[in-house]
């Protein structure tokens, strides 16, 4: 699955912790995949390129996070 916005992906790291038996302890390949397309959208949302603002960056920042998953 392809995580278009940041509120995907929070929804599908909640959802894999509830499926979660055993305590998570943030080192599992998930946890490091979901924070990883975090930190892409943050990155690009609060460094766009010179002239994108407001819901231009979140376009932007949308766009980089599904480059990320090609």
């Amino acid at each position: 699955m392809i995580y278009k916005t940041r509120d995907e992906i929070i929804e599908a790291y909640l959802t894999w912790l509830e499926s979660q038996t055993k305590p998570v302890t943030g080192s599992e390949p998930e946890a490091s995949h979901f924070r990883y397309l975090l930190g892409v959208y943050h990155q690009a949302v609060c460094d766009p390129p010179e002239g994108i603002i407001g819901v231009g960056a979140i376009t932007y920042a949308e766009q980089k996070l599904v480059e990320a998953q090609q």
